[in-house]
């Protein structure tokens, strides 16, 4: 009873044209749906009369009917006792349509406004984006930004960091994607408020809005779709140079935007982070990797020689394949040199000490045993050609396992064991020596066998890494 009563105060009010603020309106409906729990008395002292069944009638000889005594009796002490709990929660009721009826409008700043008037319209957001008029003033600034984009990517002699952003930040000019905008965080403002009067008013902050944008008439809309597009085109030019500026501070190395790995450690040969492909086909093997879509790698030594590829899937995808011969192992090596080549044939190896390890997004396919035998994947870090003889090329190695869809992983140096058939040598010697890190793929067993792999990104791990 007293939720209804609760309903028949706000009904009344309405009809009566009582001037109700906009969170007394919200009041009034909170507090109904908390007060539909006493719809149906609750108390166990006393029965409803749903749950005593009596004959509510009596059929009389002359076919009339009339209400039995018991039920009369029942639904009397029924009806007082749902009567006397009313009365005691009545009370409860009126002081908080009271509260409801004196709750004050305020601006989402705090600030409280004056009682003659109610928040009329509130703008989502306090983004420009969020003004009437501005709808597909973003999508019009992307395309006029993908032009200019697309006119400095074809000069060539952009520098990395413009080229990686190009690629990273606006891969539109690679995939015919719209550029991501950051996630908007929403900022409500009241726009207008009505008054007693009937006038409606814009609010200080919204006009202070207006004004910082530059929009002197937000009916007009020219100037609202103009103001709106030049500043889209202002936020992708400021990520653009946040990206510019900030390229080989966040650890990460590669990012499948092109071939070529940001080691950080060139020897001034410009050769450093060149992917290198080995397979078993030196002692008679068939091993190979086959990558996605068919694509053929046509020389290694050409430093953009899995550009196209990237450009297409954004993302190393292949396959290892083993192949049935006489070599007891098969094997395929993928990695990519740090400081580059040294002149004579080999490439320099340096002190990767003060880095904490290195992280994956990477997809591996089962490995471990199967019917016909055992695969593993390994990441390596790979040694001098002295150096690795020396220890009987019983390289530091990582376990990869099987992820079965797409993770970033990090693997401290701590990680990385000799597997223990080569001449032992201590790790922080080891990490005083590397020339490139590797995926070592192979194989054991009487049959073939495939791993299928896709490598998104490579970083040095630092301490906000997992």
């Amino acid at each position: 009873m007293v939720f209804q009563y609760f309903i028949s105060l706000g009904t009344k009010a309405a009809n009566e044209s009582v001037w109700l603020t906009k969170n007394a309106e919200t009041c009034i409906v909170n507090k109904s749906f908390e007060l539909q729990k006493y719809a149906v008395p609750s108390n166990n002292n006393w029965a409803c009369a749903c749950d005593d069944l009596r004959p509510k009638t009596i059929a009389c000889d002359d076919g009339s009917e009339s209400e039995s005594q018991d039920f009369s009796e029942m639904m009397a002490v029924f009806n007082a006792n749902a009567n006397d709990l009313f009365e005691q929660q009545k009370p409860m009721a009126d002081s908080l349509f009271g509260t409801c009826l004196n709750m004050r409008d305020t601006l989402f700043n705090g600030e409280i406004i004056p009682d003659s008037c109610r928040r009329e319209e509130i703008l989502t957001n306090r983004n420009i984006l969020s003004l009437r008029y501005a709808s597909g003033s973003y999508t019009d600034a992307c395309d006029e930004f993908e032009k200019r984009i697309d006119s400095l990517y074809r000069t060539d002699s952009l520098d990395e960091a413009t080229r990686y952003c190009i690629l990273q930040r606006f891969p539109n000019v690679a995939h015919n994607e719209k550029p991501r905008m950051a996630p908007m965080v929403l900022n409500p403002i009241v726009k207008s408020l009505r008054c007693k009067s009937g006038n409606v008013y814009y609010t200080d902050e919204y006009k202070l809005f207006l004004q910082e944008l530059g929009i002197k008439d937000d009916t007009d809309s020219l100037e609202v779709y103009n103001a709106a597009k030049n500043n889209s085109l202002q936020l992708l030019e400021n990520q653009f140079n946040a990206c510019i500026d900030g390229y080989g501070n966040n650890g990460i190395i590669w990012d499948a935007v092109w071939t070529k790995v940001n080691t950080g450690f060139d020897n001034g040969t410009g050769t450093s982070g060149k992917w290198f492909y080995v397979t078993d086909s030196a002692d008679g093997g068939k091993s190979h990797i086959e990558w996605n879509n068919g694509y053929v790698v046509k020389d290694w030594n050409d430093p953009n020689a899995l550009d196209t590829l990237l450009r297409n899937d954004r993302q190393l995808i292949g396959s290892a394949y083993f192949v049935k011969t006489s070599i007891r192992t098969p094997f395929v090596n993928l990695g990519f040199w740090l400081a580059g080549e040294d002149g004579k044939g080999g490439h320099d190896a340096v002190d990767i000490t003060d880095k904490e390890g290195i992280c994956l997004d990477f997809d591996l396919s089962s490995t471990g045993f199967t019917s016909t035998g055992y695969t593993e994947v390994y990441l390596q870090l790979d040694l001098s050609d002295s150096l690795s003889a020396a220890i009987n090329f019983d390289l530091f190695s990582a376990r990869l396992r099987p992820t079965y869809s797409t993770v970033l992983k990090c693997y401290v140096w701590e990680d990385f064991r000799q597997s223990g058939w080569g001449k032992k040598m201590e790790l922080k010697e080891a990490l005083k020596h590397v020339t490139g890190i590797k995926f070592h793929f192979e194989y054991t067993g009487q049959d073939e066998s495939v791993v299928d792999f896709s490598i998104k990104q490579i970083a040095f791990k630092n301490p906000y890494m997992l």
